[in-house]
């Protein structure tokens, strides 16, 4: 729904400012009816886009997660922002594969079915 940044991506766009890059809420509504509808389960909410996804400070996430932070993505402010500064629509759609907190990583085997149910909710919204 809406991207946090450490990223230099909107820092140089808005010296001085924040800008909370959102997706695009009609695009969003059809993608969680098609899941609810479906028995797709998903989360909904704030994504962290950052330059380094590994940090140093291997903590570091738990700051963000206070903050309803769900996970980290490299790409999902930039996205948003550029779209909106195009006026696109844009949606942010994630499997999250490997865990900060648990450390779990899933297999390339679990990653690629694990993407079959991502694309089809996002085929959804065309």
């Amino acid at each position: 729904m809406a991207a946090a940044s450490t990223s230099g991506i909107n820092n140089s766009r808005f010296i001085n400012a924040d800008y909370s890059p959102t997706a695009n809420f009609e695009l969003f509504m059809k993608a969680a009816l098609y899941a609810k509808e479906n028995n797709i389960p998903i989360k909904a909410g704030n994504v962290l886009s950052v330059d380094e996804f590994y940090e140093d400070d291997v903590h570091a996430y738990k700051k963000w997660a206070k903050f309803g932070v769900l996970c980290v993505a490299m790409e999902t402010a930039g996205l948003y922002t550029i779209a909106t500064k195009f006026n696109v629509k844009a949606l942010s759609i994630l499997t999250i594969s490997d865990s900060l907190v648990t450390k779990e990583s899933n297999t390339h085997k679990e990653r690629e079915s694990s993407c079959h149910k991502m694309i089809e909710i996002a085929l959804s919204t065309l």
